[in-house]
């Protein structure tokens, strides 16, 4: 990943950091409108990602590295939305994901 790639994933780590915390939140409306918000960003990344590899790899980094295991434990989530966007939010991701070479290690 280039150094200017490197930035924007610093930037958002941080910028999400807080949502990401929300995910664990007893509140069910906070819960929600955290992942809400990352969704929302996220799908503002891969849009651009779409156009440009330099976001893609931004996608995947941060998705792999910072959400996965927080967006997927929405999916066990006692409200529905949640669940709801949690999916929507990785099936959204899946195409950016390299996962054989996650897998392997490269």
């Amino acid at each position: 990943m280039e150094a200017c790639d490197e930035e924007v994933f610093q930037d958002l780590t941080m910028a999400l950091q807080r949502h990401v915390n929300l995910l664990k939140d007893p509140s069910k409306v906070k819960r929600r409108r955290a992942i809400q918000h990352i969704s929302r960003k996220i799908e503002e990344l891969c849009d651009e990602a779409e156009e440009k590899k330099g976001p893609a790899l931004v996608v995947q980094k941060l998705f792999l590295e910072s959400l996965a295991p927080n967006v997927t434990a929405c999916l066990k989530d006692e409200s529905e939305k949640p669940r709801e966007i949690s999916v929507g939010l990785c099936r959204m991701v899946l195409p950016f994901l390299d996962l054989e070479k996650s897998k392997n290690g490269g």
